[in-house]
């Protein structure tokens, strides 16, 4: 019988329920926040910017949500286990049913910590093993090589992570900056997944281009990873142009740009549109994020072009900004928006429930 691992244990694809395919609970990126500071300079007075070591006011949230919470210390930082429960709760709350914790080692705190929200709010947690971007990976990283790359990660799927029985159920890998050790990493997450079973999302960071996509989904491919074990996250960001001068003077620029996403789709592998929500912008590196209406019009298109099988959603919280209690929409918004527009504009229940409940529990159900 093949089963979702999850934090609790082993649980029947069918118990699954309503599934956010991109998020995080326990996690602290905030190694980014000097690579980043150091693009975007100082803010302007006129925002009346924090301290970096201030905690997140309400009042800071103008000038943090339009790119300088790279700054803060604060902002990146969710391993608060009782502020992160009361926004799992409130997932429970919307109809939410599974969340896949996308933390791989680096950024993945307290997985003993995943398990006790789980247990407190019912929402069942896949966490992961894997590896985040190069700057993350903790010191007994980096120095393994492919092989050991592998049986490190089989074992954290195996036996357990972090000195506990508690099962990864999924693999992240993250490219921020193609390295020739990135690309080593893919080659074992590609083992790793073919030992195992077990779903490999593959991130692509803010500054990498579609080529450097192509590259990493075409190493995984000739590692010999089964298209459909292989989810490439963060589709959307490809689906119009980011660069801000150029948005205010081409408006011809705004346009859907869907083609790559059916590449990767027509190949096999799945796709995870995500980020519904976000509540920051990238103003101070001259782009622009993706807005909900914009990635709605490419889930919606994409769907009606009959890729609903390859396609799952999430939100990607992954700072304080982002969560309710801090003025975001939290992992909520894939209920309270997202499946309710979709359905509004004409998409049938049964694919509704394809994208947010039957695919995820198709890629996610590893063991046999």
């Amino acid at each position: 019988m093949r089963t979702i691992m999850t934090v609790t244990g082993p649980i029947k694809p069918e118990q699954a329920g309503f599934t956010s395919m991109h998020d995080h609970i326990l996690t602290n990126t905030g190694f980014y926040r000097d690579e980043y500071a150091s693009l975007i300079g100082e803010p302007p007075a006129s925002l009346f910017p924090p301290d970096m070591d201030t905690p997140v006011r309400m009042e800071d949230l103008a000038c943090l949500s339009h790119g300088y919470f790279v700054r803060s210390n604060d902002a990146w930082n969710l391993d608060d286990e009782t502020l992160m429960e009361a926004e799992v709760k409130d997932f429970k709350g919307a109809g939410g049913g599974l969340i896949l914790e996308c933390s791989a080692p680096g950024i993945r705190p307290n997985v003993a910590g995943l398990k006790r929200i789980s247990q407190q709010t019912g929402v069942y947690i896949v966490a992961s093993t894997g590896l985040y971007g190069e700057k993350s990976w903790p010191d007994e990283c980096r120095n393994m090589s492919v092989d050991d790359f592998v049986r490190y990660m089989n074992h954290e799927i195996e036996y357990g992570m972090e000195d506990t029985t508690i099962k990864a159920g999924h693999i992240k890998t993250a490219v921020n900056q193609i390295t020739d050790r990135q690309l080593e990493f893919i080659i074992a997450a590609a083992r790793s997944s073919n030992d195992t079973g077990a779903l490999v999302t593959a991130h692509l960071g803010l500054f990498t281009t579609m080529e450097d996509s192509r590259l990493v989904y075409q190493k995984f491919l000739d590692a010999g990873i089964a298209p459909e074990k292989l989810l490439m996250c963060h589709q959307q960001m490809y689906f119009h142009e980011a660069n801000l001068v150029t948005l205010i003077t081409n408006p011809d620029s705004w346009r859907l740009q869907l083609d790559y996403a059916r590449e990767l789709m027509d190949l096999g592998i799945n796709i995870c549109i995500d980020c519904f929500g976000m509540t920051w912008d990238a103003e101070a590196l001259g782009m622009v994020m993706q807005k909900d209406h914009v990635t709605m019009a490419g889930l919606v298109s994409l769907i009606n072009d009959g890729y609903a099988g390859q396609i799952v959603i999430g939100t990607d919280v992954f700072i304080k900004l982002m969560t309710r209690r801090y003025g975001g929409h939290g992992y909520c918004r894939l209920l309270n928006y997202v499946a309710p527009t979709l359905k509004k504009v004409g998409i049938a229940d049964e694919t509704v429930r394809q994208v947010t409940i039957d695919n995820p529990a198709r890629l996610l159900a590893i063991r046999s």
